[in-house]
């Protein structure tokens, strides 16, 4: 679990349609980094090193994001939804 039971509730607020569409839009950024990555580590390696290095962060960081937001759909769906919001 990344995320704590507390943390969870505080985001009760928002409701399922937005972290889904979140959870979309975030896979979505995910794909261009790696699509990016892929071409740039075809080319010259040594030029494109730290802009790689970068992108390899925010794959990592995206990827850490869309995990949470996934944890707090599936606490949801286990708990019954959120308070009147679906």
């Amino acid at each position: 679990m990344i995320l704590t039971e507390d943390e969870i509730k505080k985001l009760d607020h928002i409701p399922d349609v937005e972290v889904a569409q979140d959870i979309h839009d975030t896979e979505m950024e995910i794909k261009d980094y790696s699509d990016e990555l892929e071409i740039l580590m075809r080319r010259n390696l040594s030029e494109n090193r730290v802009r790689i290095y970068f992108l390899e962060g925010n794959i990592i960081k995206r990827t850490h994001f869309c995990n949470k937001l996934k944890e707090i759909l599936e606490y949801r769906k286990q708990r019954g939804g959120v308070l009147g919001k679906s």
